[in-house]
């Protein structure tokens, strides 16, 4: 087994180089939902992964470019492994690019969609999806709750219309958040913190 493997390094690797990051696009969160550390901590490591992401494809279509005549006589029908491998790497570039595009502009200033902040010892996370000119913003509102090895788990609370530079205070069983939804109209929404305990 182990002579396979020595024969066909390049090839295992330049497979791992497309499959390992078409695995991690195509589940929800990121790095397989490993939610380590904080949500912010999280969101910068996104930006970061597309970078590598991206990387790893470029790699992958320079080695098949460079190195293709060197690879051919190594397999006995090389234009099957090659075609699925350089369709795979075509297939996901697009989408790389089009989420570094989207993803990294923001990167610089996260604090502006992702909040993190404890009231009483609890923590508390909200996320707000800006679509700017293309639809309406909202808060995301959730309870980090501590798991094992630094992890952590999001209980959502709820969804909150924008209100710009937005304050939260606890008030009873509820998360009272105050803002305002235009200039100089003070708002007040309420979030219950029943059956979200950790």
């Amino acid at each position: 087994m182990w002579q396979w493997m020595v024969k066909y390094r390049v090839w295992i690797l330049l497979w791992c180089l497309v499959v390992l990051p078409l695995l991690e696009s195509l589940y929800p969160g990121t790095l397989w939902g490993l939610n380590w550390q904080s949500p912010m901590f999280t969101a910068y490591a996104r930006a970061y992964l597309l970078l590598l992401k991206l990387g790893m494809l470029f790699i992958v279509g320079t080695v098949l470019l460079a190195l293709y005549p060197y690879l051919k006589p190594k397999l006995k029908r090389p234009i099957i492994p090659v075609s699925v491998l350089t369709g795979l790497c075509l297939i996901q570039l697009p989408f790389v690019l089009l989420g570094v595009m989207l993803n990294l502009p923001t990167a610089g200033y996260l604090e502006h969609f992702h909040q993190e902040f404890s009231l009483d010892g609890q923590p508390f996370y909200v996320y707000t999806a800006d679509p700017g000119a293309f639809g309406t913003a909202y808060h995301y509102v959730s309870r980090v709750c501590p798991r094992p090895l630094g992890r952590y788990q999001l209980k959502p609370l709820g969804r909150l219309d924008w209100m710009g530079d937005i304050q939260f205070h606890l008030e009873g069983g509820e998360l009272v958040a105050t803002g305002e939804s235009s200039p100089h109209k003070p708002r007040e929404q309420r979030l219950s913190l029943l059956n979200s305990d950790c």
